[in-house]
């Protein structure tokens, strides 16, 4: 008889994303994953290697390597301090970390519709009541009434990410401006997810930090440095719960690696920002080579293109999860909407930040199979 599991994650599957994957062929392509597939930087290589030459690794600081942590603060024009940052295992842990070290039995959180898959997850684990926040049907504007109402049933605590996973939407000053309006009048606690902060191809989103006293700013290196492999996030917690986040923290995990720690301070340096700018033209250059070949293969209509980040949507006939794995077994993996909420039922998520090859072969695929 098999072991029951706790009620905690009773219920919790793998995400679509994984249970796509793991039925797809072996030789299918993969334009499903959330990972800037492109070469790590030559000049964050080379310290790498400079660095294991040298160095001995040990476990750091629970919250960190100082240097590092100061570093982090630093990036953000010093609105807050080294004492405020956490370092973790990638941005998902930070997201762990702080609703864990929040959020009780009970405690109603809110999220928006579409939204990156694993914010129900994690707060469904914590045993929470979760509630959608709709985008409208074009995930570009919001019915700031509706929001509103919703945020005033005993809403705690609101989680979102900016840029947005999957659609590349990002709140404007006007927005910004409401949202945080919002959370004062109903004392909501703000968890912004800015992993996407140096993927923004069009105009600027402005920064939350610095303008609302209950915030936490998750962070990390895997888009922007293209360095998913190394497991660098972070949090910034409001003044005087850093504490918190660090005893969650370590006994998630202990610490992040030190090899990483120690390459993410340089790769927050000049030199490494210089990488990240390049990275960010890459991706830019290939959502370009993307759009002009499904636009001119397929009604514009059925086309969602970013403002940011490495995701194109593309709208289906039917639901995205059979469609999805039907274009699996035609060799081709794309991410079905339902992952991320109701609002994407009949989208699919592809990522472009891929290898030319890739990118292409599974274009073809897409567009001979879509419509």
């Amino acid at each position: 008889m098999p072991l029951p599991e706790a009620d905690r994650i009773r219920g919790i599957e793998l995400s679509q994303i994984r249970r796509i994957i793991d039925h797809a062929p072996k030789d299918a392509i993969s334009l499903a994953l959330g990972e800037i597939r492109l070469p790590l930087p030559q000049v964050l290589r080379d310290k790498a290697l400079e660095i294991m030459q040298t160095l001995n690794p040990v476990y750091t600081p629970n919250a960190g390597l100082p240097e590092l942590r100061q570093q982090i603060a630093d990036y953000y024009q010093g609105l807050c301090s080294a004492d405020q940052v956490c370092v973790t295992n990638g941005a998902e842990e930070a997201i762990y970390c702080v609703l864990s070290a929040l959020v009780n039995q009970g405690d109603r959180i809110a999220i928006p519709d579409p939204e990156y898959t694993a914010y129900p997850a994690i707060g469904r684990i914590m045993q929470a009541d979760v509630v959608i926040l709709p985008f409208n049907e074009d995930f570009r504007t919001i019915d700031w009434n509706l929001w509103d109402e919703i945020l005033g049933h005993k809403v705690k605590y609101l989680i979102f990410s900016s840029p947005q996973n999957p659609s590349g939407f990002y709140f404007g000053e006007g927005d910004t401006n409401k949202l945080l309006g919002l959370c004062r009048k109903h004392d909501i606690v703000l968890i912004c997810d800015e992993i996407y902060r140096e993927l923004i191809y069009e105009g600027q989103a402005p920064g939350l930090m610095g303008r609302y006293d209950n915030l936490f700013v998750i962070g990390g290196l895997s888009k922007s440095h293209a360095m998913s492999g190394f497991r660098i996030g972070w949090v910034v917690s409001p003044p005087g719960f850093s504490s918190s986040i660090v005893k969650t923290h370590q006994y998630i995990s202990t610490c992040a690696g030190h090899l990483a720690q120690e390459l993410a301070i340089f790769a927050l340096s000049e030199p490494g920002m210089v990488a990240s700018a390049e990275i960010k033209a890459l991706c830019h250059a290939k959502l370009l080579k993307a759009t002009n070949i499904l636009t001119d293969k397929l009604n514009p209509e059925y086309l969602h293109l970013p403002k940011a980040g490495p995701y194109i949507m593309l709208k289906t006939r039917e639901d995205s999860f059979s469609k999805a794995k039907e274009l699996a077994m035609k060799g081709v993996i794309c991410v079905p909407g339902t992952a991320f909420g109701t609002r994407t039922k009949n989208w699919l998520r592809i990522n472009f930040a891929v290898p030319d090859d890739i990118l292409y072969k599974g274009l073809e695929i897409l567009i001979h199979n879509l419509h």
